[in-house]
């Protein structure tokens, strides 16, 4: 990303609508993202906030710092392919959202969390999460989504997986599901994605669940990883504050084509086949 764009993404709060357009453009073209950036303007306001973006064309890095929302320094050198952001003093110019920060370990499942959700949507991107000088999470980012699940949902959970695939109409399935008799004690680990975008879904769990009717035992859940994609008019993101859920346009149809697929899974017999990591 070159440092006009970098400055875009980064910009001051009082412009940023104004740059939204010009910020999206350039986002699109230089890294996948999933709110156009608005989450790191807010974070380079609150925070001190170093940003070396790097240039695969150029082979340079575009190195940003960034404290209060003011550019303290900008320069060019040379760095790996990949983006890097280290974020310090969290809220240190705004008490009063520093107040209520939870403790450190609730902050970094959250932050940890949000990792995970962001590898499974980007297999091809590799992704390193380091908490105190420790690695905790590393994707290879070799485009396969069962690598991602392996590294970033722990081994146990990747074996007891087998592969869902269907297309039907505007919509199609992909992603894995466990077999029922690898239930789990909650609903933790059931991970839907639309277009790429994390979201909880009833329509979706419902219809993951009524696919394992009879066939898993009373007080155990179904998980999966399940990418839905669909035409982007069939979905409306806007209908919650986090962006968490969605609405369909067809919901009948949506939930059809998952139902059906899970149903396919038990007409050939695949349930009790080989683990497919």
């Amino acid at each position: 990303m070159n440092q006009h764009s970098c400055l875009l993404c980064l910009g001051s709060n009082s412009n940023r609508h104004f740059h939204m357009e010009e910020a999206r453009k350039a986002l699109k073209e230089s890294f996948p993202t999933i709110r156009f950036g608005e989450e790191m303007t807010t974070e380079a306001i609150g925070d001190k906030f170093l940003s070396p973006f790097s240039n695969q064309v150029a082979k340079l890095e575009t190195s940003l710092t960034i404290e209060g929302g003011l550019v303290m320094a900008k320069d060019q050198a040379g760095c790996p392919l990949g983006t890097t952001l280290v974020v310090r003093d969290l809220f240190y110019n705004t008490p009063a959202r520093l107040k209520f920060m939870k403790k450190d370990s609730a902050e970094t499942a959250a932050v940890s969390g949000l990792l995970q959700h962001l590898a499974l949507s980007h297999p091809d991107v590799s992704f390193k999460f380091i908490k105190d000088g420790q690695e905790t999470l590393h994707t290879p980012g070799d485009g396969k989504l069962e690598s991602a699940i392996y590294a970033a949902l722990g081994r146990d959970f990747a074996r007891s997986l087998v592969p869902v695939e269907g297309k039907g109409g505007d919509v199609s399935v992909k992603g894995f599901v466990t077999q029922p008799l690898m239930g789990r004690g909650s609903r933790s680990m059931q991970v839907f994605f639309v277009n790429g975008r994390f979201i909880k879904s009833q329509l979706l769990t419902a219809a993951l669940e009524e696919g394992y009717r009879n066939q898993i035992m009373k007080g155990k859940f179904p998980g999966c990883v399940i990418h839905l994609t669909v035409k982007l008019n069939m979905v409306d993101v806007n209908v919650h504050p986090a962006k968490l859920e969605v609405k369909f346009s067809n919901e009948k149809q949506i939930l059809e084509k998952a139902y059906n697929e899970y149903l396919e899974l038990k007409r050939c017999n695949l349930w009790g086949s080989k683990k497919y990591f």
